[in-house]
């Protein structure tokens, strides 16, 4: 009849990031990564790079411990962020790839109508601007002189994009 002998074996544990979910966009020019610890880890590494496999933005040895990292040097242009958490074991270096998209820049909303250099009409005038990406508030601020506010300043909550001068 059959026979059998038992074997045990440990599966190969890699750290993970756990924070920002790959393929996200990630918060601004500063992210912390954080990770969940690996069985038998000697030591951590995360780069952080333009190109996949590249550390051009971030390259930082991490102690175990220690499970996170903060970056500030990301891009606030829209493109593609690659991230390789690597792992050291006894047998060596592993990793994992992630890829995430830099936060967009952020852009001043701009003025549309009455269009800028035009004949206000009157005592009154209700000045209209395009949202800006990733604001929280707008300023609106009339004055007889460049960056004064003597005539009207308000503060606007978005998502409202208009104020009324008198």
């Amino acid at each position: 009849g059959w026979q059998s002998t038992d074997y045990t074996y440990t599966a190969l544990s890699l750290a993970a990031l756990s924070s920002h979910t790959p393929g996200s966009t990630l918060p601004g020019p500063s992210a912390t990564f954080t990770w969940s610890a690996a069985t038998g880890a000697l030591q951590y590494a995360l780069w952080v790079g333009t190109t996949a496999g590249s550390s051009n933005l971030f390259n930082q040895y991490i102690a175990v411990p220690t499970t996170s990292a903060t970056v500030t040097t990301l891009p606030t242009n829209g493109s593609p962020v690659y991230v390789r958490l690597y792992t050291r074991l006894a047998s060596g270096w592993q990793y994992r790839d992630y890829t995430y998209t830099a936060a967009a820049a952020a852009v001043p909303a701009t003025l549309t109508a009455p269009t800028p250099g035009s004949t206000l009409p009157g005592p009154s005038a209700t000045f209209t601007w395009g949202a800006a990406n990733g604001a929280l508030q707008y300023a609106l601020w009339v004055g007889t002189t460049a960056g004064s506010s003597n005539v009207s300043s308000q503060y606007i909550a978005v998502p409202t994009t208009s104020a009324t001068v008198t």
